[in-house]
């Protein structure tokens, strides 16, 4: 018995990462466009965005 239907294995991580420079031309549409993908109803996704600048002691001044 189990708790959710999930799709047979094989499952494949996909783990993005960047880092922000000054030039940020296309990132914010690059950004929703990768989420937007992740969530599509044919994958089983969590999707995790980490912004340490929305964190107090990490933001900058």
């Amino acid at each position: 018995m189990s708790i959710v239907e999930t799709p047979e294995p094989p499952y494949y991580p996909v783990i993005f990462t960047s880092v922000r420079t000054e030039t940020s031309d296309g990132y914010d549409e690059t950004a929703l466009k990768m989420v937007r993908q992740a969530e599509s109803p044919d994958t089983t996704s969590l999707v995790l965005l980490y912004n340490p600048a929305n964190i107090p002691e990490h933001a900058t001044a």
